[in-house]
């Protein structure tokens, strides 16, 4: 029963890191799109971004999925990843993707 609630307890804590992780990256990348406390550097924001994509939240699929949308972070728009992206955003249940993805869909198609 105890080495159960250790491997719950760990389990905990792994998953509190790896979140605490991710909401720095995204917050701090943010910071940096914006110019916010820091240099505006937005390729660099865009680096943060992409650095939780291995890591698989939805949140950080629809940031990576709005720098392609936009020429400002030295990276080609397309439409492609774009779409890619907030469709995996939208597999986890977040709402502002599912617009964002009817927007991209438009797009191509008008």
């Amino acid at each position: 029963m105890t080495f159960r609630n250790n491997l719950d307890n760990l389990f905990l804590s792994i998953n509190f890191i790896i979140n605490n992780y991710i909401i720095g990256k995204i917050s701090l990348g943010l910071l940096y799109s914006v110019g916010k406390g820091v240099d505006m550097d937005k390729p660099f924001a865009f680096r943060l971004f992409l650095d939780t994509v291995e890591i698989g939240s939805n949140i950080k699929q629809y940031y990576v999925a709005s720098c392609y949308l936009c020429d400002d972070y030295v990276v080609e728009k397309d439409y492609t990843k774009s779409f890619e992206c907030y469709l995996k955003s939208d597999e986890g249940w977040n709402s502002v993707a599912q617009i964002k993805l009817q927007n991209v869909i438009l797009i191509v198609l008008l």
